[in-house]
């Protein structure tokens, strides 16, 4: 985390897609925000995906590749808007052109498979200098 906290980023997005990426580990603290995702926030990035528990790792490939694809077609949505755009696709098993999700399996639809992805937004909109 210091390490990313010292990065001086322009990114509009940074993605943690391994487990726990967003919580502290334990929730006994006020603040439940990783280390990890606040030192990204903080060296500059304006988003970070980032996740609450375990995932698997096929969901999460295709979770993400389907966000960013949203995110490229559509610029107009925010960073929050695409990842629940895609959250959908992996809990029908179809992108919204009607394109199927690869590899996609009914139990993908729990939330299991893809409520554990959260988008943490900087409160400013400014790149650091």
């Amino acid at each position: 985390a210091s390490e990313a906290a010292a990065l001086n980023l322009t990114s509009e997005l940074v993605i943690l897609s391994a487990c726990n990426t967003a919580t502290e580990g334990s929730f006994s603290g006020a603040d439940s925000l990783s280390g990890l995702a606040r030192s990204f926030i903080f060296a500059g990035a304006r988003s970070v995906y980032a996740t609450h528990w375990q995932v698997n790792d096929a969901i999460t490939k295709e979770l993400i590749l389907a966000a960013i694809d949203i995110a490229l077609q559509r610029p107009d949505l925010s960073r929050s808007e695409a990842l629940g755009l895609a959250m959908d696709a992996i809990r029908t098993g179809q992108h919204a052109d009607g394109r199927p999700i690869e590899g996609w399996t009914p139990d993908w639809a729990h939330p299991t498979a893809w409520a554990p992805f959260v988008t943490i937004t900087s409160v400013t909109r400014e790149p650091r200098e």
